[in-house]
């Protein structure tokens, strides 16, 4: 058994059971398709060079740009999960290899986040002591991490204690995930007659309930003086960045946010051990 196939039996150990079979199969089939093309061609398999050597190569056998990309993606997760496992890959070369893209062309970078303190600011601004829908909107998404559309359908209902039930986007279905009794105490108080956690006063809009608090969000983040990027998605990516550098595991940031698969949980692991450390303690279990 040659050195890649090693390293493909860990990792294939490392993700089973966070990643489905077919997944599994596509990721085997673009990580032996490189080393094919690249490890045998090259005498020099880990630069820059193998990189545009491979995508060469995918070119000149008539794949697609979408499937160019979507290899090299998938070829970037695989090799920042190895990363993770202090296994010798080829992550330098294909960081080197994206840098050099058009700006916009890589997808798959770290996401944005913003540090800790500046969340702490949004959620302890002045116009959100009272508290109100926009600040349980902000609860929900630095310290559950739910998606925008996750938020809208948290209902009163979903709570049991500190546990939330949470309505999930991109058909991943129903999940629990466990909230601070702090923050669980702060969604539910002085909640109004409605069923909803979030703008309880309104439940239906155009025969569904949806409460778009992107214009007033904005308004906050102008108010504090937070950089124009910053989005409602961005609390998401800033509750993943702060659950890794408070010390907990990839595997718990991954049921934490719903993932359906831990490589999308990797895209954070270069942030860790970075500063504005969170005590997260009671966030996950």
């Amino acid at each position: 058994m040659n050195d890649t196939a090693i390293l493909w039996k860990q990792y294939r150990a490392f993700v089973q059971g966070s990643i489905s079979p077919r997944r599994l199969e596509t990721a085997e089939r673009v990580w032996l398709d490189y080393w094919s093309s690249v490890g045998l061609e090259k005498t020099e398999p880990l630069s820059v060079d193998s990189v545009v050597w491979w995508v060469e190569s995918m070119r000149k056998r008539g794949l697609k740009k979408s499937t160019q990309q979507s290899y090299l993606g998938t070829m970037r997760r695989i090799v920042q999960v190895m990363r993770v496992l202090d296994k010798p890959v080829p992550s330098p070369c294909f960081d080197d290899y994206m840098a050099l893209q058009p700006k916009g062309g890589d997808r798959k970078d770290c996401p944005k986040y913003i540090h800790w303190d500046d969340a702490r600011r949004m959620m302890f601004a002045p116009s959100m002591l009272a508290g109100g829908n926009l600040y349980r909107a902000l609860l929900l998404g630095f310290y559950g991490g739910l998606r925008m559309v996750e938020i809208d359908r948290v209902k009163v209902d979903d709570f049991e204690g500190s546990w939330l039930t949470v309505h999930g986007a991109k058909g991943s279905g129903d999940q629990r995930i466990h909230l601070s009794p702090e923050v669980a105490h702060d969604l539910l108080r002085d909640r109004l007659a409605g069923e909803y956690v979030v703008r309880p006063d309104i439940t239906q809009w155009r025969g569904r309930y949806r409460w778009d608090f992107t214009p007033p969000f904005k308004a906050l983040c102008v108010e504090l003086g937070l950089p124009e990027w910053v989005s409602p998605h961005t609390m998401r990516h800033t509750c993943a960045v702060a659950l890794l550098r408070a010390g907990h595991s990839t595997e718990q940031v991954c049921r934490h946010l719903r993932h359906s698969n831990i490589s999308s949980t990797m895209r954070y692991a270069d942030t860790r051990g970075l500063d504005g450390k969170v005590d997260f303690s009671a966030l996950t279990k």
